[in-house]
């Protein structure tokens, strides 16, 4: 996020006494209009290097500064974080009936002298199954302390996703779970690197009840920890997955070499060809053609 200059030497003074140093970076992830306040807002800073150490405040245009929570109190709701309205659904009715196979012409009479032949074309029409597709998804939040501003919004949004009512015609299963960094050293730096908080199930209220607890804290500004939390995800029996259900993991992230264990990617090493020869190496004749050395039989 860029630095943002834009604020009064009273509001630094206060996130300078707030976080304990005057190196700071100061932040600007949002605005919102409020009736009685005027465009209200919210300022983030956090010591140089260390974005996991956040103090967040709003700002009216008086200069009048309010903590996040004041201000919620004040409006009744959070103003910063949007009011994501669920889609208008899918195009067509997975679960409105099924279609039946239909054959045309439906009935031939046919009369035939001997050593008549006769052509025609007869269509049948499979139409696609009315059985529900079926997908386990995960939801998986990055929960370290530099989330502390967006955390919120990232919780509305999924909220809505779970709600959408597009998903009415689908067998969806919702699991859930959050990471954060690096050491894990009891709570020093972190109390965790993976949290798994609820197995894929289709009550969406469970899914958004889990969602309801996170809180952004912690971190440490070295190796994080989604990499691992993929890797449970894709190998831990303990998530939980449905039998013979496609997964979807809502978070992407840069690949790895042993990711493709945890992705179930197999990787086999040809030994030779379907006789059993194991020994193909190819080599030069005179001439510049190529051969092969003769093959050694196990």
């Amino acid at each position: 996020m860029a630095q943002y200059e834009d604020v009064s030497a009273e509001v630094r003074r206060e996130l300078v006494a707030a976080l304990g140093t005057d190196d700071i970076q100061i932040s600007s992830p949002g605005a919102a209009r409020v009736s009685g306040l005027g465009e209200v807002r919210l300022v983030s800073a956090n010591p140089l290097g260390r974005h996991n150490e956040q103090h967040v405040v709003t700002v009216d245009e008086t200069g009048t500064t309010r903590s996040r929570a004041e201000l919620v109190e004040l409006v009744g709701r959070d103003v910063f974080v949007p009011v994501v309205q669920p889609g208008a659904g899918l195009a067509g009715d997975v679960a409105g009936g099924l279609s039946k196979v239909t054959i045309d012409p439906v009935r031939n009479d046919w009369v035939f002298n001997k050593c008549d032949t006769a052509t025609e074309t007869i269509t049948v029409t499979v139409p696609p199954s009315g059985v529900a597709p079926k997908a386990d998804v995960y939801l998986l939040a990055d929960t370290t302390g530099s989330m502390g501003v967006i955390l919120p919004s990232v919780a509305a949004a999924v909220h809505a996703i779970l709600t959408d009512t597009a998903f009415a015609a689908f067998d969806v299963a919702w699991g859930v779970g959050n990471y954060r960094d690096f050491p894990v050293d009891g709570g020093v730096h972190n109390s965790y690197a993976f949290q798994h908080q609820l197995s894929p199930t289709t009550v969406g209220t469970d899914a958004v009840a889990s969602i309801g607890t996170w809180t952004a804290g912690e971190g440490s500004d070295t190796s994080e920890g989604q990499l691992f939390a993929l890797d449970r995800i894709a190998i831990d029996p303990a998530i939980g997955w449905r039998q013979a259900h496609r997964r979807v993991d809502r978070r992407r992230s840069g690949s790895r070499p042993d990711l493709h264990r945890a992705l179930r990617t197999p990787l086999r090493h040809h030994r030779g060809d379907d006789d059993g020869c194991v020994d193909r190496r190819p080599h030069h004749r005179r001439g510049g053609r190529h051969g092969h050395r003769g093959c050694r039989r196990p």
